[in-house]
């Protein structure tokens, strides 16, 4: 949602009209917004380690983690790039290569948890 907010930030391009259009932009600034993207992102990635180490079940999703952060990557690319700023946020989400990384992504979550094996274990990754 944040990169969406950047990408909106960006397009609108000025800060008093910005102001005018969405009350909460007369707080933010690229650097803040930036930084709130880095934030969540972090806090996504840290809540779901935690979940990944007390729930036995969701082991195997560690496997999956290499995508979700290459899946983030791709948003962050296409939310801060040119092409990103210029595009309405809604938009943003239409990118192939965050549509490709999403469905690959949960594809292989949902393969992973329906495993009833712990492939972590068995491959010796922990």
């Amino acid at each position: 949602m944040t990169g969406k907010r950047y990408a909106e930030f960006r397009f609108i391009d000025d800060a008093e009209v910005s102001g005018l259009y969405r009350k909460s932009f007369r707080t933010y600034n690229d650097q803040k917004l930036i930084i709130a993207m880095i934030t969540y992102a972090n806090l996504f990635c840290f809540c779901t380690g935690i979940a990944m180490a007390i729930h036995e079940e969701f082991v195997n999703l560690i496997l999956v983690f290499p995508m979700i952060v290459i899946a983030i990557i791709a948003y962050f690319n296409h939310a801060m790039s040119d092409v990103g700023a210029r595009l309405e946020p809604e938009k943003l989400m239409r990118h192939p290569w965050i549509i490709v990384c999403t469905i690959i992504t949960a594809l292989l979550a949902l393969w992973l948890l329906s495993l009833d094996e712990n492939l972590v274990q068995k491959l010796h990754i922990l």
